[in-house]
């Protein structure tokens, strides 16, 4: 009787252990699914923001920074800046997505970006509320 008291009290550990491995994997691809999830929504806020730019929605770009960004550079310097770049390189003909990369917090998407005559790279910093906090042109 013992015995199969034994083996019950195994069975039930084991069960449980195979029960908590499964949660923590499925924990594990939720986590990874929110990550690829965010992943893709920083990618297409990045690109929407070239577009804009490219278009002349300086206006519209904006609406995408956090609040510093808005005071650092309003919608005024940012037409300028687009319009320096295509002074300098032409006019802008296409971008496409790079990378993705985590810095200090912040998700930092690089958008490879041709004009002309000149290739660049638009470097886009997203904060955890998916607001611009950081734009440059390399």
């Amino acid at each position: 009787m013992k015995k199969k008291h034994y083996y019950i009290l195994i069975s039930m550990f084991l069960i449980l252990f195979i029960a908590g491995c499964a949660d923590d994997e499925s924990e594990q691809k939720e986590e990874e699914f929110q990550e690829s999830a965010e992943k893709d929504a920083n990618i297409v806020f990045a690109e929407e923001f070239v577009m804009f730019l490219n278009e002349g929605r300086y206006e519209d770009a904006t609406e995408y920074y956090d609040e510093t960004m808005k005071d650092e550079l309003p919608a005024s310097e940012l037409e300028e800046a687009w319009t320096s770049l295509e002074e300098q390189f032409g006019s802008f003909v296409s971008q496409e997505y790079q990378s993705t990369e985590k810095l200090e917090g912040y998700d930092v998407v690089l958008i490879n970006g041709s004009f002309e005559e000149q290739d660049v790279v638009f470097q886009i910093t997203l904060d955890q509320n998916e607001k611009i906090a950081g734009f440059y042109v390399k």
